[in-house]
């Protein structure tokens, strides 16, 4: 939940790399990674000028079986 919040707060403060490090944190120390995880990702990464950063965690999460959300849908859409 700590890791959803600072990555939600980089979002807000336009820290897309940030959010980035700290999502690769999540994944290095094994912590349980869901749906709401991807989609503040999601929206940090809408945030940035890479535009195929969205797209692509959406690809990743269809990979680990995860159905994005309505939210993270309409984030994608918006980067």
């Amino acid at each position: 939940i700590a890791y959803n919040a600072a990555i939600g707060a980089c979002q807000k403060c336009k820290q897309w790399q940030e959010a980035l490090c700290m999502f690769s944190e999540m994944r290095q120390q094994e912590l349980a990674i869901n749906v709401e995880s991807y989609g503040t990702l999601v929206g940090a990464l809408g945030k940035s000028i890479q535009s195929e950063g969205p797209i692509a965690t959406l690809s990743h999460m269809r990979l680990l079986r995860l159905e994005p959300d309505l939210i993270t849908y309409h984030s994608a859409m918006r980067a």
